[in-house]
């Protein structure tokens, strides 16, 4: 008879439990009994099993592919995880280009808005200091309203009052 494979696991998460089937409550002659559940316990990252039912149950889940992934059988986990270290350091980089990206736009159409416009103004509550600040940037703003220690509120009102300045010399060239 043919020993079942072998298959390995790796996740990037440390400790990675999944609940393959869930404990639950059976009542039996009146009592309440738990009904252990099964689950799979990755051991630094490392799982692997020769259990061909399990191994269907695995691949069949929806986290399948990114919370862990099989290792091929021609790879080691040492592999694995210095692949698995460059794709996060490529999402960590994807990441913080995405947020670079929108913190510009955000200062664009800031700058193109000047006016009160429908969210011009609005949006500034929901703002970190950081966009505040590079907001106040964008509007020509000196350096001393948005310097260290001026509360944020202070900074908003200052790009409203900025962008109310900017929206009234639009308008008088109009007249």
């Amino acid at each position: 008879m043919d020993t079942p494979k072998t298959a390995r696991y790796i996740s990037k998460y440390r400790n990675l439990t999944i609940a393959v089937k869930s404990a639950y409550y059976k009542t039996v002659e009146d009592k309440r009994i738990l009904v252990d559940g099964k689950r799979v316990n990755f051991t630094e990252g490392f799982f692997e099993t020769n259990d061909e039912n399990l191994v269907k149950e695995l691949e069949s889940r929806a986290d399948f592919g990114t919370a862990f992934v099989r290792i091929p059988e021609n790879k080691t986990v040492d592999q694995m995880r210095e692949k698995m270290k460059a794709v996060d350091e490529k999402e960590r980089e994807l990441a913080a280009r995405e947020a670079e990206l929108d913190a510009r736009e955000k200062k664009i159409k800031a700058a193109e808005e000047g006016g009160d416009l429908e969210d011009g103004n609005a949006d500034l509550e929901e703002m970190n200091r950081k966009e505040l600040v590079e907001t106040a940037e964008a509007l020509g703003l000196p350096p001393e309203t948005w310097k260290v220690g001026t509360k944020n509120v202070d900074i908003a009102e200052a790009i409203k009052a900025k962008r109310a300045e900017t929206a009234d010399e639009a308008g008088s060239f109009d007249e």
